[in-house]
């Protein structure tokens, strides 16, 4: 996972006080995190495929809910592409 998500944010919502962690990314980390862009981000946001809050205009991705998801994913792809390679020709 990238080092931005566990860096201080300038912000209290997702910022870490001493001793602390954080409850939730922004869509910025979360987008670079996934390496996508934050309108690819959006577009999964509203196809309901990413976990999200939406705060007024502001989406945030609460930090435990949102690894758990990410860890998800990779298993999915992982048995995704280990049954292409196990196909019969």
């Amino acid at each position: 996972m990238s080092d931005a998500l566990d860096e201080d944010a300038p912000n209290t919502l997702t910022s870490s006080a001493e001793g602390r962690q954080r409850l939730v990314y922004t869509a910025e980390e979360a987008a670079e995190t996934l390496g996508v862009s934050y309108n690819t981000l959006r577009a999964w946001v509203r196809e309901g495929r990413v976990p999200c809050l939406k705060i007024g205009n502001r989406l945030l991705f609460p930090r435990e809910e949102f690894r758990r998801w990410l860890d998800g994913e990779a298993r999915r792809n992982l048995l995704s592409i280990d049954q292409e390679v196990n196909k019969s020709p």
